[in-house]
């Protein structure tokens, strides 16, 4: 699927690395977002909240496009365009 690069961006809940797609070369940003907080717990309503805001502003040329969604037990990857 993707080769992963080094990190763009590290914060607390999540990071953003530089990865290609395999068979098109195309350079994207992974956005891997953790589902559990220390303070907060569960935090997936929220960041399911996101992907419904990126994926209804896909049109506006303003907002970057999601281009797939992983879901793992204990985070979401979201693939951007970089």
């Amino acid at each position: 699927f993707y080769h992963f690069f080094f990190y763009l961006f590290r914060g607390k809940f999540a990071q953003v690395r530089r990865i290609c797609h395999k068979e098109t070369g195309i350079h994207y940003a992974a956005k891997s977002i953790k589902r559990r907080r220390p303070r907060c717990g569960d935090v997936t309503s929220e960041i399911l909240h996101e992907i419904r805001v990126l994926l209804t502003s896909e049109h506006c040329n303003r907002v970057i496009d999601v281009h797939e969604v992983f879901e793992t037990p204990t985070e979401y990857i979201l693939v951007l365009e970089l």
